[in-house]
């Protein structure tokens, strides 16, 4: 996890335990059937960004996470978790934490094992940590990162400057004192 603040290292990594027991404790009460829960994408990785001003601290980036279940959810199921998900994430925390969202993905776990080499399912199986339940990751098929398709390249860098150019929108720019530590992390995630 990448922090702007050394000194409020430790009462940050607490509130992102506390916000990720959280989302656990929603997800298997809402839901029957998950076998694994996975924290992917830059927290999973242990590259997450957090901006602190030694009082207040503000998620950059979100949580994804996988919920790795026996049978297909319903959009409106889906609908309904996310939601409170989101509310109680918005609602539990003091005034000292600014921004909360996470990205959430169920996954049949019979369809782990036909996952094609690209790199979201990359990540997934080598750049993530299970938070709850069993290893679904080993589901996945070996592959490695000459296996991914060149144009899995292509489309993340692409990827990557779209979310730049909309940060410069007229919108961001009349607002860009908000927006100013969002572009610095866009823009660090396109370059690295």
């Amino acid at each position: 996890m990448m922090v702007y603040h050394k000194s409020n290292t430790c009462r940050i990594n607490r509130a992102v335990r506390e916000q990720i027991e959280i989302i656990i404790n929603i997800l298997i009460s809402s839901t029957s059937g998950i076998s694994s829960i996975i924290l992917g994408g830059g927290f999973g990785r242990g590259e997450g960004m957090i901006k602190s001003d030694g009082t207040a601290f503000q998620q950059l980036s979100d949580y994804d996470i996988f919920v790795i279940i026996s049978e297909r959810l319903n959009k409106g199921k889906i609908k309904e978790i996310t939601k409170k998900l989101r509310d109680t994430l918005a609602s539990d925390y003091p005034d000292y934490i600014k921004r909360l969202d996470a990205d959430i993905r169920f996954i049949e776990e019979r369809r782990m094992g036909s996952r094609i080499p690209v790199l979201r399912f990359y990540d997934l199986k080598y750049g993530s940590r299970v938070i709850w339940g069993e290893d679904a990751r080993k589901l996945i098929p070996e592959f490695t990162k000459e296996d991914l398709p060149i144009n899995e390249g292509f489309r993340l860098i692409f990827n990557r400057f779209c979310f730049i150019t909309n940060w410069l929108s007229t919108d961001a720019i009349n607002n860009q004192k908000n927006n100013t530590n969002k572009l610095i992390f866009e823009i660090s995630k396109t370059t690295t």
